[in-house]
């Protein structure tokens, strides 16, 4: 088993769609730096509008990260931190 930095998004007290395209490209960024295992939006009845699933890092490292993320910093979204679960190689890294 290993544990994984899990991130909620949520939308934000500033919502502003127009910064959700630097998000994606944030995103991107932490994809091509091998930090992330999966991310995406979901659909859900309430605010909650993606998740970020970290490869195995220290949870602050993954906290870090987002808190760097330019919607996050703007308030267009809100991060909410679990640790996720799993069997070994479940994502394909």
């Amino acid at each position: 088993m290993q544990s994984h930095p899990l991130g909620l998004l949520y939308r934000g007290a500033t919502w502003d769609e127009q910064l959700l395209t630097a998000h994606q490209r944030y995103i991107d960024r932490l994809r091509t730096l091998g930090k992330l295992g999966a991310a995406g939006a979901v659909e859900a009845p309430d605010d909650l509008l993606g998740i970020v699933i970290f490869k195995p890092i220290p949870r602050v490292e993954a906290q870090h990260l987002l808190r760097d993320d330019p919607a996050v910093q703007a308030g267009v979204l809100r991060v909410d931190f679990h640790a996720w679960w799993s069997s070994d190689h479940v994502l394909h890294w």
